[in-house]
Parts: structure tokens; C-alpha cells; sequence
């Protein structure tokens, strides 16, 4: 497994998991001072396939608590 280096002005928006690093809607919103609700919606209006989307995005729920 390769270790990923995460840029200095990234480390608040992207997180590493196993060999891959990711993001959430929440942390680009949070990141870019936009609603989180119309970050979501802009994920669902890209213009890409079905397929892309659906390899690249997905729904995870997280507690409020």
C-alpha cells in the first residue's frame, strides 16, 4: 500500500482511507463556505453518466450527535 500525502492546504477537505483519498459534501460546503443542501444538489445536476455518478458519489448518513 502506498502512503498518500495530503497537501497542507487540502488537510481539512480530504481524508485518507486505505489507499484512497476521499472527501464528503460536508467538508466541500464547510471548505467553500456554501449550504450544505446546495452542495448536494449540485452533485446530483453534474453532467455526467449514470455510471460515473454512481462510481464516484455516493449517499452515507452520519450522526449529529
Amino acid at each position: 500500500m502506498k502512503h498518500l500525502a495530503v497537501p497542507k492546504q487540502f488537510k481539512d477537505l480530504i481524508f485518507v482511507v486505505g489507499d484512497l483519498a476521499e472527501t464528503d459534501s460536508m467538508r466541500v460546503a464547510a471548505k467553500f463556505s456554501k449550504r450544505h443542501d446546495n452542495v448536494l444538489e449540485a452533485i446530483e445536476e453534474l453532467e455526467c453518466s449514470e455510471k460515473f455518478r454512481e462510481a464516484n458519489f455516493f449517499y452515507c448518513f452520519r450522526s449529529l450527535s
